[in-house]
């Protein structure tokens, strides 16, 4: 359940994976294939923990993702792939989801997988939890209401009171750092390349493994090389190939598919091990993926209808072809909207309006701190009268 793309259940692509032109049938093949692989790296990890140590485990599997990654490089355009901007950002979300990967092999040892998986799935639920505390992003109350679904959902699953095990607190836990990492993609993912994330993840889980693997190590038969070199490869591929998903389809389109992860799971713990999940796991399952599916429906609802201060952006001088007819201040960021982006166009610049732009008619003092989204700046005021996609919008924040 830890593919390095996703963002409240949405994966993120920057603009050098964005195709030209939109396949959703490809696109939603490419997503179910990735997430079978994926959910297949967890079935052999699990048969491999059952009988080894982690260090020992993670160590052998994170080498073959790597050698993985560096063998797909050509096919993702090639090493300008592993270029990063933000160092300080892209630590942070391979650090989270380097610990996320080694503390969910030790919940498997003690839980069935499709259960595991059912609740790592929860991470959705943790993001809108957190987001506004963390980068004040704002929230609607249908994601509150799918937050308690979710939730419910969970409890369901893990059945407090019932003889419930330990164990289940490790991927409640995995789908806390999923959720935190979650949320600094958002602030990294215009700039940063999902594979550069990948690669310095399996990095550094190499560096981790290696100093805890010969405190534990056993000698292993050349068939559990296999498994654990198979689950490297797995891995590796099942996260290029949902990277690749996002490049022939939207986002809105393929983000609920994720959750055919949960489907593999059962039919891999029931060929595997026998385990079933019993009615109340299988209610709690639905519960989480309806949350899940809420939570993105509703996602963009109140920030396309509301202007959002943007204090990351840093007034400058817009360039000539960038320059409107208007020479009010201050400078205002725009940021394209959801059509926009779903059009090819995603440059950002800072531009000059009027300071009633946007206001639907209400001076503001602030100029559009506390206004409405302004729909009615046309895509050809900000990108120039004949630039492509004029009929669209953009949402404007405040950088000042």
């Amino acid at each position: 359940p830890c593919a390095i793309t996703t963002v409240v259940g949405t994966p993120y692509t920057t603009p050098s994976f964005q195709a030209s032109h939109q396949t959703p049938l490809l696109g939603t093949i490419l997503l179910v294939v990735g997430a079978g692989l994926l959910t297949a790296n967890d079935a052999l990890i699990k048969i491999a923990i059952n009988s080894h140590a982690l260090g020992q485990v993670m160590l052998i599997r994170s080498v073959f993702s790597m050698l993985t990654v560096l063998v797909c490089l050509p096919l993702l355009g090639g090493w300008q792939n592993l270029r990063i901007n933000s160092g300080r950002g892209v630590t942070l979300c391979a650090g989270l989801l380097v610990i996320s990967v080694m503390v969910f092999p030790v919940s498997m040892r003690y839980l069935p997988l499709a259960d595991a998986i059912i609740l790592a799935y929860t991470s959705p639920l943790w993001v809108i939890i957190l987001a506004p505390v963390l980068i004040r992003e704002r929230t609607w109350w249908p994601q509150w209401l799918a937050v308690a679904l979710g939730f419910f959902g969970a409890c369901l699953v893990v059945k407090p009171g019932f003889g419930m095990h330990w164990a289940v607190t490790l991927p409640l836990f995995v789908a806390l750092l999923v959720g935190l990492r979650d949320i600094v993609t958002r602030r990294i993912a215009a700039t940063e390349n999902p594979i550069a994330i990948l690669a310095l993840a399996n990095l550094m889980a190499m560096l981790i493994a290696a100093v805890l693997a010969p405190f534990n190590w056993q000698p292993m038969l050349p068939s559990m090389w296999g498994v654990l070199a198979g689950a490297g490869v797995l891995f590796a591929v099942s996260q290029v190939i949902i990277v690749m998903a996002f490049r022939y389809a939207e986002a809105a389109v393929l983000s609920t598919l994720k959750y055919s992860a949960i489907l593999f799971a059962v039919l891999y713990g029931y060929g595997l091990w026998g385990d079933l999940p019993d009615l109340l796991a299988l209610v709690g399952a639905v519960c989480i993926i309806l949350s899940g599916i809420a939570i993105i429906r509703f996602r963009r609802t109140p920030a396309e209808s509301e202007v959002v201060e943007n204090k990351h952006a840093q007034p400058a001088t817009p360039t000539d072809r960038d320059r409107t007819t208007h020479t009010a201040q201050p400078y205002f960021h725009i940021r394209p909207c959801a059509r926009v982006r779903r059009s090819g166009c995603t440059r950002q610049a800072l531009y000059q309006l009027p300071p009633t732009a946007g206001c639907r008619g209400r001076r503001d003092a602030d100029y559009g701190r506390h206004c409405r989204a302004p729909f009615g700046i046309a895509h050809d005021r900000i990108h120039g009268p004949g630039q492509p996609g004029r009929h669209h919008h953009s949402r404007l924040s405040v950088a000042v």
